[in-house]
């Protein structure tokens, strides 16, 4: 695991899931503009067991895809409501 706030963090899976042979991961916030901010999710992952992997990657890639958007778009409502990037920006000046 990485981290460098407010701008990155990074995992890799040490032990998991029999579904997932390797999984890592990296979440990166770029302020664009003031009380803008930029935020992307990325993901790599390997389905098990390696003989279904080419079947199960791909189904998992997608399933992981969903769910990411459906984060992102919550964080997105949550910070847009509360006003947290506005008041975050305000505290620093």
């Amino acid at each position: 695991m990485s981290f460098n706030p407010p701008h990155t963090c990074a995992v890799k899976m040490t032990r998991g899931p029999r579904l997932l042979r390797s999984f890592a991961g990296s979440w990166r916030f770029e302020e664009i503009s003031p009380g803008r901010t930029r935020v992307s999710f990325r993901y790599h992952l390997r389905a098990s067991p390696a003989w279904l992997s080419c079947l199960l990657t791909p189904i998992q890639a997608w399933f992981f895809g969903r769910e990411t958007r459906k984060r992102l778009e919550a964080l997105k409502s949550a910070v847009e409501e509360a006003g947290i990037l506005v008041a975050a920006h305000r505290a620093s000046a």
